[in-house]
């Protein structure tokens, strides 16, 4: 009775280890993901460079390229923001730039917006500083 015993404790104890294992990779994996690709990981500058009016973005911490969001670079005008170039940013890290000529088009404030969807569906805008220029 004691060697049968000492087989199902073994048994329990392995059973139990390969679970707390398992669980322990898995939330290893899982939570640094969902813990920092919110819209807040999104990274936005605007500024000039020469000729050109610079919006860049990033998603950071993310670690994943299958996440994505619309990068627009805009400029103010008497009746609000109109916008000039866009693209896609991926949540890879990297940064991404749009460009623009501003030559001889005066003074304007220039400004980045990042839109999209969450993962649950809810719409999101993160809004770069804003720099005001003479081109």
């Amino acid at each position: 009775m004691g060697n049968v015993l000492r087989g199902v404790k073994r048994k329990v104890v392995i059973g139990l280890v390969l679970v707390l294992a398992t669980v322990g990779v898995n939330v290893a994996v899982a939570s640094p993901a969902m813990a920092d690709c919110s819209p807040n990981s999104i990274q936005l500058q605007t500024y000039r460079s020469a000729d050109l009016i610079v919006g860049s973005a990033r998603i950071n911490g993310c670690g994943n390229s299958s996440v994505r969001t619309t990068v627009i670079l805009q400029w103010g005008r008497w009746w609000g923001w109109e916008d000039l170039a866009s693209r896609t940013a991926y949540g890879d890290g990297s940064w991404y730039g749009i460009f623009w000529n501003c030559t001889g088009t005066g003074t304007h404030t220039f400004r980045t917006i990042a839109v999209g969807r969450t993962v649950g569906g809810s719409p999101y805008t993160r809004v770069s500083n804003e720099t005001r220029q003479t081109c």
